[in-house]
């Protein structure tokens, strides 16, 4: 499964960089063959015209993932609201296990999300992610999502 969650993910329904690069590695994964479907995840902010799950989906055809391997989940803002539209799609279909993509300072968080859903999950990190390039954006995330994870533990999702 991919999973995004930045803001500004994406531009018009054009990925941003750091989308493109957890969508180029799921499409790495996808041409390995370690995972036959492709889950992209993401709402939109107030005022987009385009989700990111449909940002994402409309670059993976692009580049030659079939639609019937594209699956697209266009809702949630946030990474537990993405995980649990996820979950209400992809249950039915009896999807039990994911290979969740994101970046690695975003990884811990959206496993132990995922697992608390009931998903059998790996993770792959992209890597060539933007942020990892440079160091203070790096540093930002990181101090961002150690403030997430806390919360998360707090509240539960």
């Amino acid at each position: 499964m991919l999973y995004s969650y930045l803001e500004r993910a994406q531009y018009n329904g054009r990925p941003s960089p750091v989308f493109r690069a957890r969508l180029d590695h799921a499409l790495a994964l996808y041409k390995k063959r370690l995972a036959p479907k492709v889950v992209v995840v993401g709402g939109k902010a107030r005022g987009d015209t385009y989700t990111e799950a449909d940002s994402g989906v409309r670059y993976l055809l692009r580049r030659g993932i079939p639609s019937s391997s594209l699956v697209a989940v266009p809702h949630g803002r946030s990474t537990y609201s993405s995980l649990r539209a996820a979950k209400n799609m992809l249950q039915p279909k009896h999807v039990r296990s994911l290979i969740i993509v994101s970046d690695r300072f975003h990884m811990y968080r959206s496993l132990e999300m995922a697992k608390s859903l009931g998903f059998r999950v790996t993770g792959s990190p992209t890597p060539d992610s933007p942020i990892d390039k440079d160091p203070a954006a790096e540093t930002r995330y990181v101090i961002r999502e150690a403030l997430a994870y806390t919360a998360y533990r707090i509240s539960g999702r």
